[in-house]
């Protein structure tokens, strides 16, 4: 994990490497990894907010069809940047939210 990033209404959230590379796979590709991860890390202090519920645009998840991500962890709500992406959230035991990948609207891969 990296260092937490404080959220735009000041709660802490851990962002795995893993997350960060989804970032940069997703929304920077044309820029460096470093500069991705900066850019991922400024947009969660500047407009992350955290919701339970599951943004509207993701798509159903349907039992028997779950993704190996949805199988492996329980989603506790969700860090949203925008309109467009979604950073699932998961809670350790001793309480930290962790971010692990990035979803974005309209990204079918």
């Amino acid at each position: 994990m990296v260092h937490p990033v404080i959220t735009s209404e000041g709660d802490e959230v851990f962002v795995t490497e893993h997350c960060a590379f989804r970032y940069h796979e997703r929304v920077c590709l044309d820029a460096h990894i470093t500069a991705a991860r900066g850019d991922l890390r400024r947009r969660i202090s500047e407009e992350g907010i955290i919701q339970l519920a599951r943004p509207d645009w993701l798509p159903p998840i349907q039992t028997g069809s779950r993704t190996r991500y949805q199988d492996l962890h329980t989603n506790i709500g969700y860090l949203l940047l925008g309109d467009d992406l979604a950073l699932p959230l998961t809670e350790t035991t001793s309480g930290q939210l962790v971010a692990r990948t990035v979803l974005r609207r309209g990204f079918t891969r």
